[in-house]
């Protein structure tokens, strides 16, 4: 088998064009940033999350990981309260969504 047939030597090669190509990318869009600075804007200090621990029982298991697929998927928070609130009455459920969602104004 020749070099140039090998397997290996053709993922490398792949390998290779990619990362020379989002290299290029990454130097395009540093100097678009760099022509085109952005105004900054301090954020206040956040405060960090005690750890969620082990969950409770099965349905804290499940509204953690709904909460968190919801966030990360763009869910309204007021939408997935609502549905949340509907399965599982009497849990915790504004709590919760607050370590998923960012602080409502």
């Amino acid at each position: 088998m020749s070099d140039a047939d090998n397997p290996t030597t053709k993922a490398s090669k792949a390998l290779r064009e990619a990362a020379k190509g989002l290299i290029e990318q990454a130097e395009r869009l540093e100097a678009e940033m760099a022509s085109h600075p952005l105004p900054t804007v301090p954020v206040a200090e956040l405060k960090p999350l005690e750890p969620l621990g082990p969950p409770a029982d099965a349905d804290e298991a499940a509204l953690r990981l709904i909460a968190l697929d919801a966030s990360t998927s763009g869910r309204n928070r007021d939408e997935v309260e609502a549905e949340l609130s509907a399965k599982y009455p009497g849990a915790e459920i504004s709590s919760l969504l607050d370590r998923f969602y960012p602080p409502q104004p």
